[in-house]
């Protein structure tokens, strides 16, 4: 599929998702070794600013995915797209 958000010729969108997604899940693992008591307080800010990290991620994915979507043409794709 063309895109209109890429770089020689790959698209952007499935590049930066998986950066917010291992953003939460590293998130979660330093909530859990805070809260059970395997480390200091470090892990409780490591949590916090990976998911900030994750957040901002999450924003600067989502927007050449807006772009591809405004460029879909055929109404079931465009749905499909609505849905994803």
């Amino acid at each position: 599929m063309a895109s209109p958000a890429s770089i020689a010729k790959h698209p952007l969108h499935p590049m930066l998702v998986p950066i917010p997604l291992g953003l939460w899940i590293f998130s979660l693992v330093c909530d859990l070794i805070y809260v059970l008591g395997w480390g200091g307080a470090i892990w409780g800010e490591m949590a916090f600013y990976t998911m900030a990290g994750g957040i901002i991620g999450a924003v600067l994915a989502a927007m050449p995915g807006m772009l591809d979507y405004r460029s879909l043409a055929t109404p079931r794709v465009k749905n499909i797209a609505m849905a994803h």
